[in-house]
């Protein structure tokens, strides 16, 4: 970001290896505009990205920090009930592992326990 050859722009995506420092292939980046820009509307559109992102790539697995959790943009329980929402219609992601605090974590587990109740009673 201090040689400007990424702005953090909404819609922005940069990959970079991971090995061999870290044990992931890949690393992505997604821009999410001015923190004061925040809410809502820019979560969506980031997810939207993230998601449609993965599936170009093909990959069903990933380890993702939620846009906007590292500064409690949105919270952990809203964040999570859009993620749902969004990829309810998308069968391409297998598994996620959420990065997050601890109590968001349990959150967010929970959030999902009774998604998985309603799927299955209705």
């Amino acid at each position: 970001m201090q040689s400007n050859f990424v702005s953090g722009q909404l819609d922005e995506v940069v990959l970079l290896p991971g090995k061999p420092h870290l044990p992931f292939d890949k690393l992505l980046f997604f821009g999410i505009g001015k923190r004061a820009d925040f809410g809502e509307r820019v979560y969506r559109a980031a997810v939207l990205k993230i998601l449609a992102t993965l599936e170009g790539m093909r990959a069903r697995t990933a380890v993702v920090e939620l846009p906007g959790r590292h500064f409690n943009g949105l919270p952990a329980e809203q964040s999570a009930a859009i993620l749902l929402e969004l990829s309810q219609e998308r069968p391409g992601h297998d598994v996620w592992t959420l990065v997050d605090t601890p109590d968001a974590q349990r959150l967010i587990s929970q959030l999902l326990v009774q998604e998985r109740r309603r799927i299955r009673h209705a």
